[in-house]
């Protein structure tokens, strides 16, 4: 305990997820009566998510919903419960906290409505021909976006083009006569913006067709099996270059009597034109004259076929998933099954098999790497063992790892193994072989686990001061041997103090807070949050609100705990924000921030507020904006953008001029000035380029002690010994 208050303002956190819990008590007592739960969403913008979206009650059983729908659940427990909505595309967004608190009540229906706003992912781009002259083109021209015919447009009249993808597009007209000029370039760049319609004018003059004028037709005949997909452009004359298709025709009216040379161009680095380049073509006076390219490509690309055999069962019935390099969503393979990737560049790839059961494993491994020349196929195979319940498959260590304790003594724990199935389930009667290193004695040297699947035994150390270990050895099951590592010191002497023996929490502490109660808030990725009262050694579950794992977190000056940002399954950065009361062990919402922060740095201000900083945002990007929270809403520092490397979890300071001092990890350090919306200035320099990973204090005002730390991502270099 005086250890714990000593320390108490040197405590760190970190953070997240959602359970509910139904307790009872007593003779007689049953649950009470069940209410219903409605869930319902409502959809506005555009380009909506066409698959709709998931919902999942206190993190349980995935169901799907519809854009504009209504779910109902009954035999809903009555009490507090967390609606989750997931699911959404990324570019809907939804109105309020996720996950949202709901009550429920005995005999009642509760409605939950979920409001999203989805804005535009694609562009559209207006296309316009302004034609002047005696004699316009006749038939129009054709336009060509990225290489690909979009249709036609009239000699003159606009064309929207919908649903292009943003950014840049190459944009061009084909089929003009010959004797009509466009002015400027044929081919243009033009940049699409999400939501929005960009446009392009052509300016074509047209004089009189010449006496006695002919037809050009131009054709493409490309044969191979990885043809030029964006086309060719072609010029008649050294006029302006127009778009052809890699097999088309483009026929060109009123060019005069005679010779003319027409020069193909655009073909990729696999294709070879056959014949001159540029040719020769004579035109005869009302005739059609045929030119034809013949162009051949050679393989760019293979195949890759991937076959899956499974034995033993149950089988997974709804098969799995094979991926090429990550990139989702994969094909579906059945559990004896083939797949081809088609058009797959030469070069080596990464393919990956996922979606096994539980009980099902690719002992080889579930990722393979294979080359593929062009134009060639290449063959993986994957093999899948699934082993049914009750066959003992693993052998987990659960508790009394890492003791310590003085030599000859018995150690505070005792030693536990538990045996499972493939599924996860206890197995019972499984045979445990245990032996030590470092000397000691066991209080057995072989058991049989119980029907929890478990096994124990009860350490007594040897006379080695140092490492002792004990091995739990189950023949042919994954895990085996399962090490326990102890530590045996000498006799403790006066003043040196002790340590004692190691205990077992509920949860791995990854976030810890010393509470004004005297107790310990602690949590980590799963399971409920834990209180630990260092009076008793008990420990007692306290639910979270959302997922509030890898938050930034401080304490404010009322002695409740703020907790902002978390994780989504895919390290993607959460806006929310929550509060934990220790005076009612008790957590309630406060405003979300404005983007989401994975491993953000928060600091409690002089004045009552919170200061986040860093950290990613729901696209994995560095946060650049800082945030001030006012005790309920939040204040984005709009002129003090910083991107600061290596941004997760930066050291952050209340200085003695009430400006924030950033330390690092990196080498300049600055001030952050957060009145009105933000300034950053420059400190100086630390005489340690990098301290990625070190640990930083402010032991008096204004003296701040960081130690350690160095080496830049990717981490694997040496840390400095410096402080």
């Amino acid at each position: 305990m005086l250890l714990l208050h000593r320390y108490r303002r040197l405590f760190t956190a970190f953070t997240v997820s959602v359970v509910a819990v139904y307790c009872g008590g007593g003779d007689n007592i049953g649950p009470p009566a069940a209410g219903t739960l409605e869930i319902t969403t409502s959809t506005s913008g555009v380009e909506l998510d066409a698959d709709g979206y998931t919902v999942q009650i206190d993190g349980g059983s995935v169901q799907t919903v519809g854009v504009e729908a209504t779910i109902t659940t009954r035999q809903v427990t009555p009490g507090a419960h967390t609606v989750l909505l997931g699911g959404l595309a990324a570019n809907c967004s939804v109105a309020g906290d996720i996950p949202r608190s709901v009550t429920v009540t005995a005999g009642e229906t509760t409605t939950v409505s979920f409001e999203v706003t989805c804005t535009a992912t694609t562009g559209s781009l207006t296309i316009t021909s302004a034609t002047s002259g005696p004699s316009p083109d006749a038939d129009g021209y054709t336009i060509s976006i990225d290489g690909v015919e979009r249709g036609t447009l009239s000699a003159n009249a606009a064309v929207t083009i919908s649903g292009l993808t943003p950014g840049t597009h190459p944009v061009a007209l084909g089929g003009v006569a010959g004797n009509c000029q466009i002015q400027g370039d044929n081919a243009r760049t033009v940049t699409i913006t999400a939501g929005e319609d960009a446009s392009v004018v052509y300016t074509i003059t047209c004089a009189p067709p010449p006496a006695g004028a002919g037809d050009l037709r131009i054709i493409t005949a490309t044969s191979g099996p990885d043809p030029d997909q964006d086309g060719y452009t072609f010029t008649v004359d050294g006029g302006s270059s127009q778009p052809i298709a890699i097999n088309a025709q483009s026929l060109l009216s009123n060019f005069a009597p005679g010779s003319h040379s027409v020069e193909l161009a655009g073909l990729s680095g696999n294709c070879t034109l056959q014949g001159a380049n540029p040719r020769s073509v004579t035109v005869t006076g009302g005739a059609t004259v045929d030119l034809r390219f013949a162009i051949t490509c050679t393989a760019t690309t293979g195949t890759i076929r991937v076959s899956v055999t499974t034995s033993g069962s149950p089988a997974d019935p709804d098969g799995y998933t094979v991926t090429l390099n990550e990139q989702a969503p994969g094909l579906p393979v059945a559990t004896n099954g083939t797949v081809s990737f088609s058009s797959v560049a030469a070069g080596i790839h990464t393919i990956a098999l996922s979606g096994l059961a539980a009980n099902c494993s690719v002992p080889e491994g579930s990722s393979q790497a294979v080359t593929l020349e062009a134009g060639a196929s290449s063959e993986v195979s994957f093999s899948v063992t699934c082993t049914p319940a009750g066959v003992a498959s693993q052998l987990v260590k659960i508790s009394g790892d890492l003791q310590t304790g003085r030599v000859g003594a018995v150690l505070g724990a005792p030693l536990v193994v538990k045996v499972t199935d493939a599924l996860g389930g206890a197995v019972q009667g499984v045979a445990i072989t245990w032996s030590t290193t470092g000397g000691g004695s066991l209080s057995a040297t072989s058991t049989q686990t119980d029907a929890n699947g478990e096994a124990s035994v009860t350490r007594t150390l040897g006379g080695t001061i140092g490492q002792q270990t004990t091995l739990a050895t189950a023949d042919d099951l994954a895990g085996s041997p399962a090490t326990f590592t102890h530590t045996a010191t000498g006799d403790a002497t006066g003043g040196v103090g002790r340590w004692d023996p190691a205990f077992t929490t509920p949860v791995v502490g990854v976030h810890m807070h010393l509470l004004p109660t005297g107790k310990v808030l602690l949590w980590g990725d799963r399971g409920d949050a834990q209180i630990w009262d260092p009076t008793s050694g008990g420990f007692t579950p306290v639910a979270k609100t959302y997922r509030i794992y890898c938050t930034g977190h401080t304490m404010l000056a009322d002695g409740r705990l703020l907790v902002v940002g978390g994780t989504s399954p895919n390290t993607r950065g959460l806006r929310f924000a929550t509060i934990f009361d220790p005076s009612t062990n008790s957590w309630s919402a406060t405003s979300s921030m404005a983007q989401g922060r994975y491993y953000p740095t928060i600091t409690a201000l002089p004045n009552g507020h919170a200061l986040a900083v860093s950290g990613h945002d729901t696209a994995l990007s560095v946060v650049t904006i800082p945030e001030v929270w006012d005790g309920s809403t939040w204040r984005r520092l709009t002129t003090a953008p910083l991107a600061i490397p290596n941004p997760f979890y930066p050291a952050m300071f209340v200085a003695p001029n009430g400006q924030v001092f950033l330390a690092g990890f990196n080498q300049p350090t600055r001030y952050l000035d957060v009145t009105g919306t933000g300034r950053w200035t420059t400190v100086a320099n630390r005489n340690v380029e990098d301290r990625v990973l070190g640990s930083a204090v402010m032991y008096a005002p204004g003296k701040i002690l960081y130690v350690g730390g160095g080496q830049k991502q990717p981490f694997n270099g040496p840390p400095t010994a410096t402080a």
